[in-house]
């Protein structure tokens, strides 16, 4: 038996054994928040820039360094007009940093600020989701046991070939599960829109300019919405509605977003998701670790307080 510890500490650095008891509820209230810069009240930010000297920033490899842009590694250096040293690629950051030097559309900030979101909206949002999936599929193993036979119905017993992925898009269950997870425990736990003009809904009037948060998490907990087992874990409820789970409203169920400004990244999630499930569930079983403390909390995205540590066997 292998013993895959990913935190087992609490917040203060000491071990802890303890465990939330008969059975671990969906969610915990309250979210801790605090103010952020003056704005809407939210969780803390992780501080990828001193907002106090604003001298340097390291996000990915793109860095900020009293007012120059540079990008690590060997490549290649030009240089460019105001400060901006360019390093020649076709990724999507040196695609962003040559059109820049050429057309100037965006400050370094900016610069900043897009690849703040390209590695939040990304990366993080996908391996949080994949965290809260293995908490729940450690609490609900016969699921772990359905995943496994539509696997092993759909993509066989050998290895997946990643030069070959249209078979994922056959993988139905897999699909509810992601679903049933992102509605009990959102990546992106809020959707924000701001008004371009005045706009009535029923006798309310939303006057232009006005900031809209959408809690994503209060409407997927809302019984009133899905039901009396809204906080159960049940991935069926997808089975004959796929897009709205049931919800008897259907702007209740958003996880990706709506209208134009959908999620661009929507099918890239659902493929990189898939795909390591698909690895982990082929060689692995998951049982909660007794020392797990159940503790959501938001801080821009939805998060295990204490970490995630799981007990893994081989298949």
């Amino acid at each position: 038996m292998e013993i895959l510890k990913l935190r087992n500490e609490t917040p203060d650095g000491s071990s802890s054994s303890k465990f939330n008891g008969h059975r671990l509820k969906p969610f915990l209230e309250p979210f801790p928040t605090s103010d952020v810069g003056g704005g809407p009240s939210r969780g803390p930010c992780l501080p990828l820039i001193d907002h106090r000297s604003r001298k340097w920033v390291t996000v990915m490899d793109l860095t900020i360094h009293d007012g120059k842009a540079t990008r690590s590694g060997n490549a290649k250096k030009t240089k460019q007009p105001h400060n901006v040293v360019l390093v020649t690629g076709k990724d999507l950051l040196g695609i962003m940093l040559h059109d820049n030097s050429k057309n100037k559309k965006l400050s370094v900030e900016e610069l900043v600020d897009e690849c703040k979101t390209l590695f939040f909206s990304g990366h993080e949002t996908t391996a949080l989701a994949l965290t809260w999936t293995l908490f729940l599929l450690a609490l609900h193993p016969e699921w772990q046991n359905h995943l496994r036979e539509e696997i092993k119905q759909v993509i066989g017993e050998g290895e997946l070939l990643l030069n070959d992925l249209t078979n994922i898009r056959k993988l139905k269950k897999m699909g509810w599960v992601m679903n049933e997870v992102l509605r009990l425990y959102s990546a992106a736990p809020n959707v924000q829109r701001q008004a371009r003009e005045d706009i009535q809904v029923g006798e309310l009037i939303i006057p232009s300019g006005t900031n809209i948060w959408v809690d994503l998490v209060g409407m997927n907990h809302d019984s009133d919405l899905w039901g009396n087992d809204v906080n159960e874990f049940k991935p069926e409820r997808f089975k004959d509605d796929t897009l709205h789970g049931g919800c008897k409203h259907k702007m209740g169920y958003l996880p990706f977003g709506f209208g134009g400004r959908m999620c661009i990244g929507r099918n890239l999630t659902i493929m990189e998701y898939k795909i390591v499930l698909i690895l982990l569930l082929t060689r692995f079983t998951f049982t909660l670790s007794p020392s797990y403390i159940h503790s959501p909390a938001i801080m821009l995205s939805l998060r295990p307080t204490n970490g995630l540590p799981l007990i893994v066997q081989h298949v």
